[in-house]
């Protein structure tokens, strides 16, 4: 390497460093990664441009405060009381204003999750500075510790007896074991419309194995193309009720009429801190054979979604 230009390929007499100090007006909305440009205060060369200096943006991060788009995102803790009863917090926004929050009592019941907005206090809009993006509060409701005695029991069950519930969602049944299912949008209009039910535990390449009601014909459906029928399943779940029920009341019959003893036993809860340990199917050391697929198994047919 030459020492005289250090591998630049040229070099001035009296080229010297000069360091300066520059103020710069950082704009308002900037985010990580955008950049300024400094025109005219880069390097200074004889015989060319004066260059320019660009700045790179790196914004940290806030404790509190997490930036989304032109939003702001904020946790916010309040008690069991609070979300019943209304709550009173003060926000200290970024900008250097504190915000007061309040509800009125009976105005509003907060739930675990709730999300509320703020309008216009998140950042602003780079290339609009008079746009602000919203200030969105995500609610955890905390729930107090150790129990309540039998009188505040039930003083706390005669107010909450007189409020209204969402209605409990129905649990609808899934792809599974038995499930009746139409086959739907296949490329081969032979079995479009077909009704059946599956036979296997699992999804098996995205393919179910479905046993056709006309024919009986077995045929490998991709998942995408099968619509769970579920007024049928509702109406085997009730069948196989009433038939539980026959049944006992033939037992009851044939013990006299009497009836049988209901077991009851007393179960613990045990808190699992929100972790669940799934247990095994089949005990550690135990055999187990599974017989093997037969080569191709049944035929397949193809989603017109594939």
């Amino acid at each position: 390497t030459c020492p005289k230009c250090q591998g630049a390929r040229v070099s001035y007499g009296d080229e010297k460093e000069v360091e300066m100090t520059k103020e710069v007006i950082i704009p308002k909305g900037v985010k990580s990664g955008d950049k300024m440009k400094l025109s005219g205060d880069g390097h200074n060369l004889p015989g060319m441009e004066p260059g320019d200096v660009i700045i790179v943006f790196r914004v940290s991060k806030d404790a509190n405060f997490e930036r989304v788009g032109a939003d702001l995102a904020l946790k916010k803790q309040i008690t069991l009381k609070e979300a019943l009863c209304g709550f009173n917090f003060v926000i200290n926004h970024p900008g250097g204003t504190k915000l007061k929050v309040k509800s009125k009592p009976a105005e509003m019941v907060i739930k675990p999750g709730s999300v509320m907005r703020i309008p216009n206090w998140g950042v602003p809009q780079k290339g609009a500075f008079e746009n602000h993006g919203h200030l969105y509060i995500k609610f955890e409701v905390l729930f107090p510790e150790g129990k309540l005695g039998e009188k505040d029991c039930k003083d706390v069950l005669g107010v909450l007896d007189k409020l209204d519930y969402e209605k409990e969602e129905e649990v609808k049944i899934t792809l599974g074991m038995g499930v009746h299912v139409k086959l739907t949008n296949l490329g081969s209009t032979k079995f479009n419309g077909k009704t059946g039910r599956i036979i296997t535990d699992s999804v098996k390449q995205g393919r179910w194995y479905v046993e056709l009601n006309d024919s009986g014909k077995k045929v490998a459906v991709p998942e995408g193309c099968l619509k769970i029928l579920h007024r049928k399943n509702k109406q085997k779940a009730a069948k196989a009720a009433r038939a539980a029920e026959k049944k006992a009341a033939e037992l009851d019959a044939e013990d006299g009429g009497e009836a049988p003893e209901i077991e009851e036993e007393t179960v613990t809860l045990i808190d699992v801190n929100g972790k669940w340990k799934t247990t095994p199917a089949t005990a550690t050391g135990h055999a187990q054979y599974d017989e093997d697929e037969e080569e191709g198994g049944p035929g397949g047919v193809q989603c017109q979604h594939m």
